[in-house]
């Protein structure tokens, strides 16, 4: 699927509340690529936080933050899946394709 509506729809959808956090607190936010880079490395805290060069402590505040944002369970495979497709659909909007 690569509908430029329906991509930006679903990454819209699930990234919105995180991107508005980021957007307010710059560097020190950082939420979408957090996220981005523990669905990547399958929810493994361990290697996410040495691939984001942050303390474990860092990243596992990071990730309590986007539960509070968007009161969703990181510990779902259905919140994980809804949420890669949501960073997938974004990457392909830029281009990069992951």
């Amino acid at each position: 699927m690569q509908d430029p509506d329906a991509l930006q729809a679903i990454a819209r959808t699930g990234l919105e509340a995180l991107d508005a956090y980021d957007e307010k607190h710059g560097a020190s936010g950082r939420l979408v690529e957090t996220l981005a880079a523990y669905l990547e490395h399958n929810g493994q805290a361990e290697s996410t936080a040495v691939a984001l060069g942050i303390h474990r402590h860092t990243l596992r505040n990071r990730l309590a933050r986007i539960t509070e944002l968007t009161g969703r369970d990181l510990d779902s495979i259905h919140t994980r899946v809804e949420w890669w497709l949501a960073v997938k659909a974004r990457e392909m909007l830029d281009g990069s394709g992951g």
